[in-house]
């Protein structure tokens, strides 16, 4: 009986593996292919693992308080997603909610002044959580076609008598290619890409800073490349546990 469970298993992550490489060699070619999983496949056989397919099945408290779908775990390679970065992401899983609103309650700020913009902005979760705060706007950035439009209706459905900002935008564009408004910024992201990534990120951020320099904190969830950004030296480390990290600007004044 254990055995017959265990082969079961197995073959079930199998016929997975096959059915993201079936999609990834039409999407990619056989060289794109080859990087992604290569670059992905630990991530990829943790994912089919039986307990992660039932967290990805269950609703979480959060969406049956609120009528919206944003939880469970998707991995990138069931996305249709043009951006060639897409092989440099992880996969979509939600933030949180707890440790969300504790890293917004922990900036020192007053929210009016800034815009909140979270990267890698999946099915709009931080954005909601981020409503609730009386930011000036609020902006997800997403490259996923999919994951937005699913944003985009929680967006729409989301009812909450706490909510303080209405003035919610999405963006479908690959983040590195994002032009960051000239205003106050609060920027979140929940690890979305690898450490390659980030550095084209924290550069982007450095160089926005110098055209326009202004008050900005970056919340950094699960801080796997915090490297990046305090080899920058223009950051300055507000805060660093294993779960997040909260960085400002130097020059921010703030």
């Amino acid at each position: 009986m254990f055995l017959a469970s265990i082969l079961a298993t197995s073959s079930k992550t199998v016929r997975g593996i096959g059915r993201k490489l079936e999609r990834s060699l039409k999407r990619r070619g056989v060289a794109g292919t080859l990087k992604f999983f290569a670059l992905n496949i630990p991530s990829i056989v943790r994912d089919l693992a039986p307990s992660r397919r039932q967290a990805k099945s269950a609703q979480s408290e959060y969406d049956r308080k609120f009528n919206v779908n944003t939880s469970g775990e998707i991995h990138l390679s069931d996305l249709d997603i043009a951006s060639p970065n897409s092989a440099f992401g992880n996969s979509y899983e939600p933030s949180p909610p707890k440790i969300i609103n504790e890293m917004i309650a922990a900036l020192d700020i007053r929210y009016q002044d800034f815009t909140f913009i979270d990267i890698g902005s999946g099915k709009g979760l931080v954005l909601l959580i981020a409503s609730t705060y009386p930011f000036r706007k609020i902006i997800g950035v997403e490259f996923s076609p999919e994951l937005n439009r699913v944003a985009k209706e929680n967006i729409r459905n989301y009812q909450n008598s706490e909510q303080q900002c209405n003035d919610i935008q999405l963006v479908l564009r690959d983040v590195t290619e994002y032009v960051w408004p000239s205003d106050p910024l609060v920027l979140y992201m929940f690890n979305p890409f690898n450490e390659k990534i980030v550095q084209t990120l924290v550069t982007r951020i450095r160089e926005s800073l110098e055209a326009h320099p202004r008050p900005l904190f970056i919340l950094y969830k699960n801080p796997v490349a915090n490297r990046v950004f305090e080899e920058g030296n223009f950051l300055k480390t507000v805060r660093f546990s294993k779960a997040y990290a909260i960085y400002k600007f130097k020059g921010s004044g703030v």
